[in-house]
């Protein structure tokens, strides 16, 4: 039987000291290392780079609890390539790769990416937040995200880029109306493809239904006029 089942107190007590039960059974988050290198890179983005450009965004996206690590990872080892088009992932990876060996502009890519949408996000709760990070809006200009990354590791010598905000949330509400509109125009083709066919196959039904009456009231031929023009002979008898 266990300890714990016991009805002395004494023995239960010498088994929580022993077992050291009294402890907390399981840790905070906090008190949870990174282990990877991937979550130290990604700890590191937001500890340090994110806080240091922007602790506004900093503070919302921790009182949140919203780590790096869940939306981050694939953003690090997939070099974006799932947020940005092809054409302009093959500019922005350009920019990487040649900019050194060891991709560090790939952190700063990824704070200028959260400083983009950083209006949307601190005006978000938990659920739309991870919506707008797991799929990442459109990016108008891949050229200003370059740009952005390149100030916000070194400003004394790249200049901000002017008015990068105000432009990439243009384009956002810009394309968010455009969808809505294309969508409309998309329904609207459709009932009219649908009345169209509609209206065609009523036609049809009526055009069989009086073929069908016609067919009814017309006698049958005890000849066949194919049969002449063939030349074949008919025979006829006199009753």
């Amino acid at each position: 039987m266990e300890p714990c089942y016991r009805h002395g107190r004494e023995d239960y007590r010498k088994f929580l000291a022993r077992d050291k039960f009294d402890k907390p059974l399981f840790k905070t988050p906090e008190e949870y290392a990174p282990s990877t290198p991937i979550d130290l890179r990604l700890t590191r983005i937001q500890e340090v780079i994110l806080k240091g450009q922007d602790v506004q965004l900093y503070q919302h996206l921790n009182r949140l609890d919203i780590k790096p690590q869940i939306y981050g990872i694939r953003w690090v080892r997939l070099l974006f390539g799932r947020e940005v088009i092809l054409q302009d992932l093959l500019v922005l990876w350009d920019a990487i790769f040649s900019d050194s060996a060891t991709l560090d502009l790939v952190d700063y890519i990824f704070v200028a990416m959260l400083v983009l949408v950083r209006e949307l996000l601190i005006s978000s709760d938990y659920a739309k937040c991870m919506t707008l990070l797991m799929r990442f809006p459109p990016i108008g200009d891949v050229h200003f995200l370059i740009n952005k990354a390149l100030h916000l590791r070194d400003p004394s010598k790249y200049a901000r880029p002017a008015n990068y905000q105000f432009q990439m949330l243009s384009n956002l509400q810009t394309s968010s109306r455009a969808g809505n509109q294309n969508s409309r125009q998309i329904q609207n083709i459709k009932n009219k493809t649908t009345a169209v066919v509609t209206s065609g196959f009523n036609s049809l039904k009526r055009i069989t239904a009086k073929g069908r009456v016609g067919e009814k009231k017309v006698p049958k031929s005890t000849s066949d006029p194919s049969d002449i023009s063939e030349g074949k002979h008919i025979t006829l008898t006199k009753k």
